[in-house]
């Protein structure tokens, strides 16, 4: 990545084009790092300004000069990526599992319990109140409702990590 960014800072200061989905990548790969780095997002800013002005005046295919403030931006990532130091992801195995299941009219879940082997039944019908049109919303909402439901439960046994399993 920070030969990357030494790449765009030589573009930069030689005054090159560089095209407008060239850029979009390269603010993709930075945008990757925002788990990483703090502040991240705001330091995306004026890359983004320029990508949208382009893309939106020009099109995707055209290409954009870009002016010498995005220096900064990029020596503050180059900055930052060498002071990271990374974190790990600590992947925690589930003590439950919520299983989901939304039709138009009704919602349904399955709640597992790993110790001691316990399986709890939930289901219910869609209120008047909820405007469900996609099967993605459905499903969203069906999620909702039975971690609403389930929740007393969870927190008698407390129970830190859960796995939602949905079709959709």
């Amino acid at each position: 990545m920070i030969r990357m960014l030494g790449q765009w800072r030589r573009i930069v200061q030689n005054k090159r084009l560089v095209k407008v989905k060239f850029l979009a990548s390269f603010i993709g790969s930075l945008n990757f790092l925002r788990l990483q780095i703090k502040r991240g997002g705001l330091h995306l800013k004026k890359l983004n300004k320029i990508k949208a002005w382009a893309a939106l005046t020009r099109g995707w295919n055209s290409s954009v000069y870009l002016n010498m403030q995005v220096l900064k931006e990029l020596f503050w990532w180059k900055t930052m990526i060498q002071k990271n130091r990374p974190i790990q992801a600590t992947l925690i195995s589930p003590q439950a599992i919520l299983a989901t299941d939304a039709s138009k009219t009704n919602w349904g879940a399955t709640l597992k319990m790993s110790h001691p082997d316990l399986e709890i039944l939930f289901h219910g019908k869609w209120s008047s109140n909820w405007h469900l049109t996609s099967s993605n919303q459905r499903e969203a909402a069906g999620i909702l409702c039975a971690l609403r439901r389930s929740e007393t439960y969870l927190r008698e046994r407390q129970i830190k990590s859960l796995k939602i399993e949905t079709d959709n």
